[in-house]
Parts: structure tokens; sequence; C-alpha cells
């Protein structure tokens, strides 16, 4: 059996929501209403309720015994239900939400008419709702349903957008951290190393962040070092000018043959200061003209060694591959050999002997330079490259140099596109491998 409910509505609207066409349309006896109820689907219908008893503006639902409503002419109601209370009564509730609980109608079904097909089986009572829930009533009633729904709506998105808002803070304090470090570095001052704790690409623009920043301050600081260095070793051989001239000035000194030769001594200390500190910033600045050719490796370090040795008064022991070949600016190469030969001279100033082997290593050819001097210790073998470092045996200005020598051999190897590294001491002396391309023909 099924009931139907009404409220006022002039022309009424009528949704069926279940089709119920078992069996011939009913007779013009139930009505035009009767007929509009019996379509499959919705249509705007003039009906008239007269045939029931009805008056011609109410409005009406029909429910069935479990609850679903089938039919209504106001579209608000289309997804109340109807309840059965414990009292027997039948009431209208909207949704199943509190919302509609809260604004729930109990609905009078005694001496109402029913709707039946022609063989008498019932399809509904025809039941108008009370006078005071009129059209604006019902949508008054689906309006409730929906203000109490944008409400918790609007308490999800406020919450939605406040977990969002923490999240994107979240995400962008290394951003703010990274912009705050910039500023202090654009002002002059080395920054701590920012900490990234976000996604993947923010530890990586970090990361790349930290790693200029530490270069940065390596170079600041080798600039300050270099700086007090120079103005050290500039200051040594001047001072003793100043000084022998002074005391030779105040009568002190002879004005002879020695003090000339002391003279000139300093001056060209001062002068080879001056030569390494440009050959090491052309070198390091990528100025140095360098000229590839391909040169015999054997032939070249023995034309080489040869006059360096009889100047030098050292000993050298070679064995080289007779058929290597190595491509190398001939002029730097010389000079690497200089700078490698009075570097191991000035470490061991008698009985100095050098050795060069062969040295391959892939595509690579080159040879080791060692020598019978004390060595290099091993905690300090990754400094020796470096520009003004000097072990302690060599801190005193009677061994004489800069410490620039073998940063200026670094960066002839550089620009040559070879290396040179230290090798571990397995015994007395130090021992040095350069390595060379075989061509000429080098990739871009």
């Amino acid at each position: 059996m099924a009931y139907v409910f009404g409220n006022s509505a002039g022309s009424a609207f009528l949704e069926v929501q279940r089709e119920v066409r078992e069996g011939p349309p009913p007779a013009d006896v139930y009505g035009p209403i009767a007929r509009a109820l019996l379509v499959s689907a919705p249509a705007d219908v003039t009906a008239d309720p007269a045939g029931f008893g009805i008056p011609a503006d109410a409005a009406f639902l029909i429910v069935s015994e479990s609850g679903d409503i089938l039919a209504t002419t106001e579209p608000d109601l289309r997804s109340a239900q109807i309840e059965l209370t414990p009292s027997g009564a039948l009431r209208l509730v909207a949704g199943g939400t509190n919302a509609g609980r809260n604004a729930a109608l109990e609905l009078v079904t005694n001496d109402v008419p029913v709707l039946r097909r022609p063989d008498g089986e019932a399809i509904g009572k025809v039941i108008v709702l009370p006078a005071p829930l009129t059209r604006s009533g019902t949508s008054g009633f689906a309006l409730r349903v929906w203000r109490d729904a944008a409400a918790w709506s609007g308490v999800v998105l406020l919450a939605a957008l406040a977990a969002s808002a923490i999240l994107i803070r979240r995400w962008l304090a290394p951003i703010d951290r990274l912009t705050a470090a910039a500023r202090e570095l654009r002002s002059g001052t080395v920054p701590q190393p920012v900490v990234a704790t976000s996604t993947r690409e923010v530890r990586e623009l970090v990361d790349a962040f930290n790693s200029a920043t530490a270069a940065i301050g390596r170079t600041q600081e080798l600039r300050r070092s270099m700086v007090s260095d120079v103005a050290h070793e500039l200051r040594t051989p001047v001072t003793n000018i100043r000084v022998q001239l002074e005391a030779a000035e105040a009568g002190l000194v002879a004005t002879d043959g020695n003090l000339v030769d002391a003279l000139q001594e300093e001056a060209a200390l001062l002068e080879r200061l001056v030569e390494d500190f440009q050959q090491l910033a052309l070198a390091e600045s990528g100025q140095l003209a360098v000229h590839f050719e391909e040169l015999a490796l054997a032939d070249t370090i023995h034309d080489m060694l040869g006059p360096l040795s009889r100047s030098g008064h050292f000993d050298f022991d070679i064995e080289l591959d007779e058929t290597a070949t190595i491509a190398a600016d001939p002029g730097r190469l010389r000079q690497v050999l200089g700078n490698l030969v009075e570097n191991a001279m000035r470490h061991t100033p008698e009985g100095l002997r050098i050795t060069i082997r062969q040295a391959n290593d892939g595509d690579l050819v080159g040879f080791t330079f060692a020598d019978n001097g004390p060595g290099i210790a091993p905690e300090i073998g990754q400094r020796v490259f470096e520009r003004f470092y000097r072990g302690e045996s060599a801190r005193s200005q009677a061994t004489g140099g800069a410490g620039l020598g073998l940063a200026i051999v670094r960066s002839l190897m550089q620009q040559m596109h070879a290396t040179i590294r230290l090798l571990p001491g397995e015994r007395q002396g130090a021992v040095f491998a350069l390595m060379f391309r075989k061509s000429i023909h080098l990739p871009e």
C-alpha cells in the first residue's frame, strides 16, 4: 500500500520515482491525478484532485509502505523518507539526517482517500499535509537541511585550508631560510649551511646553495691567506734590502762587491716572487697560452733534465718507453719539470738523485718523478699543491721559496689537460705521478 501526502500547490508537478504500470490505467473515476501518478517519467500536470475531495491548490506525496516516496508535488521533498513511530503514526523526515529529524512532521493517515487500480488493488492514500506546510514551508524544510550541510561543508573547508597552510608553510620554510642566507651572502658574510627537510627538489636546491656557499667561503679564506702570505713573502727581501742599504749609509758595512752581491740576491728573490705570482695568476685564470705538440716522452725528458742536472748538480735515472708519446706544451712541461726539480733540491741540498719511470693508466701516458729526499708526511700530502703551503722543514728563509712551486705545477698541468698527484710514500722521498693524453686531438 502507498500513501499520498500533499501541500498547497496550484498546478502540481508530480515526480514519479518508481514505475507503477502493472495492470491497465485506472478508470476516469480516479481523476486526472491518478493518471498522472501512473506515468513513467516526471511531467508537468495540471492536477484536479477534486475527485478525492482535495483542494485544487493542495500539494501531496505518494509513499510506499516501506517508506519510499513514489511521487511528490514538491521536488524539495523528493529525498524525504517516511518512518513509523512507536505510537504507530507516520513521520516525514529528510533523508535520515539529524537536521531532518529535528524538522520531522507527523502525518495523519486516517480517513484519507485511497488510490486504487481497476482490480481494486490499493496504490496509495491521498493524504494532504497540514495547512501550515505550504509550498514555501517545504522549501524551508529543505533549506534547513541545505543550510546545515553547507555549515558542515564550511567547517571541513576551513580545516582543509588550515592543514594546507601548515603544509605549505612547512614546505616553504627552507626557501625562506635560503633567501635569508642569500641576503647574508650578498652582504659579504658567508652564512651557516641551510638545513632542508622538505621535498627532494628543495633539498637538491639547498645542497647546491650550500656547496656554492662553502666554495665561496673557501675562496674568501684563501684570498685572505694569500694577501697575508704575499705581504709576508715580499716583506722579507724588501726588508733585507732596506736594512743593508741603511747599514751601508751609516758606515756599518763596506760598500763593496759583497754588498752588491747581497743586494742582487735579494732583488733576484723579489723578482722571482713577482714572477711566480704572475705565472700562478695566469695559469689559474686560464689566460696562459698553451701550444700542444705530440712529444716523444723519453727524448723530451732527457733533453729537459740534462741542462737542469748540470746546473743543479744532481743525478737522474730515466727508464721510459722509447715509443711513448704525449700531448703537451714543451715550454710548459719544461716549467713543470723545473719546479719539481727545484722543490726536490730545496729539501735535498746534497746528493740529490731523481728517478723517472714509465707510467700508463688506460688512455693516459706519463711518468713518475721521485727524489731521495725526506719525503712528505701523509697528513700533509693533500695540501702540498696549495698555494703558499710549505712543510715545517721548508719554513725557513734559508731554503727559500714561497710555497708556490707545486701550486704552479698543478695549474700548468691543468692547462695542458693533464694531472699530477702525490703517490703514497712506500720508501724514502716524494713520488709524483704525471699523466698526459696521447693525442693533441682533445675532446671539447
